[in-house]
């Protein structure tokens, strides 16, 4: 998405949202060994550059990732390291008051246009800076946030050369200009409440509506606030990889194919081991490699280009610039009073933003240097690849019908065809993404809102893992509890198979896979193993340790009952084993009370073959051993099937209550 940037502020003028096309074409890079006045050190975005703008504008991260993925390129330089631009003449137009309307009709026009995209706009910069180049520099937009120069001021900055100078040095600085200008312009509220309207309309302006900025931030966010980040260290790398000549695609990062193929070449042409991860020896071999490119060269040359110019800049005043590194200075976009028009020079700039960063850890490349010869390394030199094209975030290469450029872009909203996984979830679809809008906005039953919510979590973590298919189905489950009748049974069983299987994937061998079953019956099995760990040891210490043939429990033998009691457990836990297939017609039910008839079920046969047993001692149930030597096998006999039979226990219990109630009655009628 290109960002907004384009027009005046509404108390200067009116707004005049950019094309994203033309924002986008001619995106060709130039070889990376070629220096030229606008490039610089050109670190990439760090952690502590995005939690310091974050907590001044009192945000989350994630808040100023939506920002920048849909208000901005989501990248801040071109191939060869030159911030990215884009160069308006009406801009430049009013600035001089169209002095050069007719001569240069193609950088000074009271009409908004003409634009030739990409690495192209500094061509027209270039033109535009020899007709006068305070005014030329104020006329374009500067790097990841994409602020216009002649905001440079406003924002606390001493100068637009100075301003410049900071888009040069890192991408941090670029988001300091962006948090600033969100600041400046009363912004952060509707960033810090989610007001993506009112936040479109003071970024984009009132023509936001028609391209529905205020939507496409709402579902970035929703997608950015249920996932992790992305990672500012693959994407360091992807960006250095860039630089260097090597085509890691998207600088998003995200570890695609593209990315692993050209770090592996970079290992391999450093002797590094072939490890496809940006591992500190790699990041810091990059950082090494990145700081031997040639910078702005500021020298007889560049100012011999500028003479020509017929208007001069003054030297601004002297102002302190903090800078990313400690100890580190940064050079300044400076002029000499007898040169007509500005060259970017290495004298120290001291003016600073408002904003106040924390310094992110020191990298070789933190200050600028006239002289490559300041930054040495060991390491052998990269050789530019040649006849490189690199893609800059979320767009694609397609060709031109123009012969001023090889190659134009396009935006491009889909994974590439040869990605071998899915990076992360993609968006929403948008009317599904209205419907949770609007549905989110009205009061919601707790339940539901949780279920909902477990839901959008598991569908960014599902992605990477289980594809499309999950995604896919997840969206279906959203759907079922945007209803007017939640189904919030479908949505919950749906996101249990598929937390299920993202576990299975993420954890191949963890143990028991047996305990995930959904099957009522293995849940049965799993109380019924649960019960058998539990009492198998007591039992053995019962039998083994605290008692003896003469122990006995209330004038009983201790053993007797023991044993009495594990038949009958022992008759339970059969008649389970054959009712097993029974339990399959439960499906649906708590998988809790299922455990529980697995865990209990031995248990009541337990107690059942006990009862049983002081019945036909006490005569109530009146059951005789043939032989004396045989009492002991009828007594385990019938207390096994008190214990498998649930019936059989019910039709004893029920009859010998009706013995005791009749010898009652015997014993209280007169004689």
């Amino acid at each position: 998405m290109a960002p907004r940037w384009a027009g005046e502020p509404a108390r200067e003028g009116g707004w005049l949202p950019r094309s994203a096309g033309a924002y986008a074409r001619g995106h060709t890079p130039a070889a990376r060994s070629a220096t030229n006045r606008f490039t610089g050190a050109a670190t990439p975005l760090t952690s502590q550059g995005i939690d310091a703008c974050a907590s001044r504008l009192s945000v989350h991260p994630a808040e100023l990732w939506t920002v920048l993925q849909v208000e901005t390129r989501g990248c801040g330089y071109f191939a060869d390291r030159r911030p990215i631009i884009l160069f308006e003449r009406h801009i430049f137009s009013r600035r001089t008051k169209g002095r050069f309307d007719a001569q240069a009709p193609d950088v000074s026009n009271p009409k908004a246009g003409g634009y030739a995209g990409g690495v192209a706009e500094y061509e027209r910069l270039e033109r535009a800076l020899a007709l006068d180049a305070s005014a030329a520099l104020m006329s374009a937009s500067w790097g990841l946030g994409q602020v216009m120069g002649f905001h440079a001021t406003d924002l606390g900055y001493g100068s637009v050369e100075q301003f410049v100078d900071r888009m040069m040095a890192s991408e941090d600085e670029q988001l300091g200009a962006l948090a600033a200008f969100i600041e400046k312009n009363g912004l952060g509220k509707a960033l810090q409440n989610h007001d993506w309207a009112t936040f479109a309309k003071g970024y984009n302006g009132p023509a936001y509506e028609k391209n529905q900025y205020d939507k496409k931030l709402a579902s970035a966010y929703l997608r950015l606030s249920t996932q992790a980040s992305p990672d500012v260290g693959v994407r360091e790398g992807q960006l250095r990889l860039m630089f260097l000549g090597f085509e890691p695609g998207t600088p998003d990062g995200a570890m695609g194919s593209h990315t692993k193929a050209a770090l592996k070449k970079f290992q391999a042409q450093q002797q590094l081991p072939i490890t496809a991860e940006f591992d500190a020896a790699t990041l810091d071999a990059l950082r090494k490699q990145q700081a031997l490119l040639p910078r702005s060269d500021t020298g007889t040359e560049a100012l011999a280009k500028q003479a020509s110019a017929p208007a001069a800049v003054s030297q601004p005043a002297p102002v302190p610039v903090p800078t990313v590194a400690p100890a580190t200075i940064a050079p300044a976009v400076a002029v000499s009073a007898p040169v007509p028009a500005p060259a970017l020079t290495s004298a120290p700039a001291e003016s600073a933003p408002a904003l106040a960063m924390s310094p992110p850890p020191p990298t070789p490349e933190s200050a600028l240097t006239v002289s490559p010869a300041t930054s040495t390394s060991a390491l052998p030199a990269v050789q530019p690849a040649r006849n490189t094209v690199v893609t800059a975030p979320a767009w694609t290469l397609a060709p031109r019908g123009s012969p001023g450029t090889a190659a134009t872009l396009e935006p491009l909203t889909v994974i590439p065809s040869d990605a071998p996984e899915m990076r992360e979830a993609p968006a929403l679809a948008e009317p599904l993404a209205t419907q949770l809008r609007q549905r989110l906005s009205q009061p919601m039953e707790p339940d539901l809102q949780a279920e909902l919510s477990r839901v959008l979590v598991l569908r960014g973590k599902a992605a990477p893992e289980l594809g499309a298919p999950a995604v896919e189905t997840l969206d279906l489950c959203i759907t079922a509890l945007l209803g007017d009748k939640p189904n919030l049974s479908f949505a919950r069983s749906t996101r249990l198979r598929i937390a299920s299987a993202l576990a299975d994937r993420l954890y191949p061998l963890r143990p028991l896979p047996i305990l995930r079953s959904s099957s009522p019956s293995m849940q049965v099995v799993l109380g019924l193993g649960l019960l058998l760990l539990c009492s198998h040891g007591l039992a053995t210490l019962v039998h083994q340790l605290l008692t003896t043939e003469a122990t006995t429990f209330l004038g009983v033998p201790a053993r007797t009952l023991l044993l009495v009691g594990l038949c009958g457990a022992v008759g339970g836990v059969v008649s389970i084993l054959m009712r097993l297939g029974d339990f399959e017609k439960m499906r649906g039910a708590s998988r809790v009370s299922m455990l529980m008839q697995g865990f209990f079920k031995p248990l009541v046969g337990m107690y059942c073959a006990i009862f049983g047993f002081a019945l036909m001692k006490s005569g109530v149930l009146p059951l005789q051993p043939a032989t004396p030597e045989s009492a002991l096998y009828l007594n385990m006999s019938v207390c096994f099937l008190l214990g498998f039979s649930e019936r059989l226990a019910q039709d004893l219990f029920i009859r010998a209550g009706e013995g005791l109630v009749t010898l009652g009655a015997n014993r209280s009628s007169p004689s």
